[in-house]
């Protein structure tokens, strides 16, 4: 570590007056010898703060009560000036790229792959179109590894929601990311034959109904024995412990759209609307739809 910041240093940086000399060495000096900053980032920091001494003092930072300080003296008329030496160190935090930032940016362009990756696609009769071309930009990304779609997907903003894809361990896309909160599928396996279920469509259609509720602030009518209820993540925070009565209610229930008439072969395709309050990871077993 660096030997400590003088106050020979501050004023290099700003006419800081006599009687505040004492209280800025000990908070730069904090930032670099315990919070272990080096001395450049503590320069850069208090330079901000001076500049702009109510944006530190009304926000809480490392320099909140210095800032609270520099901001009580300016509005009673005394400023405390940035010299030249500081409006320069100020000037290379707000410098826009050089151009030689700019070419090497351009060097990183890249293109997509002429052969697109093969990926799963689960129930592909019921995606729609878009969903699908969304997948097909995903996987010819030349750092794209694998990716699958599922029988929820739909169309996205990036990637496809419902959809899945790999990429190398070193890279990451911030915007292949799905816009509908919470939104996901859950499989459950039951000791029915298929047989039963072609035979007697209407027993499928009327556990769907009576179990699945839409719309705003729907709760299902009795509360489910659910293993899923007993989980350790509930007593995460507090927020989270308010919320659990709350989510078991829910369990079964589906977004804040009302319902629209399906035709029952294709009630699995509706689409999951979340209630912005709903609890993330909660959805009742029996639902097979997002």
């Amino acid at each position: 570590m660096d030997t400590p910041i003088t106050i020979e240093e501050i004023i290099l940086l700003a006419n800081v007056p006599d009687n505040l000399h004492t209280a800025f060495l000990r908070v730069v000096n904090g930032l670099h010898e315990r919070a272990k900053y080096p001395k450049e980032k503590v320069f850069l920091m208090l330079v901000k703060m001076l500049n702009d001494p109510k944006k530190y003092a009304f926000s809480k930072n490392k320099v909140t009560n210095l800032a609270k300080t520099v901001y009580d003296l300016r509005k009673a008329g005394t400023e405390i000036a940035l010299t030249e030496a500081g409006k320069e160190v100020l000037k290379s935090e707000e410098a826009v790229l050089v151009p030689e930032d700019k070419t090497a940016q351009a060097r990183a362009a890249f293109s997509l792959r002429e052969n697109k990756l093969d990926y799963a696609v689960f129930g592909k009769e019921h995606i729609e179109e878009g969903a699908l071309a969304q997948m097909e930009t995903a996987v010819s990304l030349p750092i794209s590894v694998a990716g699958a779609l599922m029988p929820d997907a739909h169309q996205g903003y990036g990637l496809p929601i419902g959809g899945v894809l790999a990429t190398e361990p070193d890279k990451v896309i911030p915007y292949a990311v799905g816009v509908d909160i919470a939104c996901r599928m859950c499989m459950s396996v039951f000791d029915i034959p298929t047989n039963y279920l072609r035979r007697e469509p209407h027993f499928l259609k009327k556990i769907l109904t009576e179990n699945t509720k839409f719309g705003m602030g729907g709760e299902t009518a009795r509360k489910y024995d659910e293993s899923v209820m007993d989980q350790p993540e509930w007593e995460a925070t507090k927020v989270i412990r308010s919320l659990k009565d709350k989510a078991y209610r829910q369990l079964g229930t589906s977004g804040n759209r009302p319902p629209q008439r399906r035709h029952p072969r294709r009630l699995r395709r509706t689409r999951h609307y979340p209630r912005l309050d709903e609890p993330a990871g909660i959805r009742h077993p029996r639902q097979s739809q997002s």
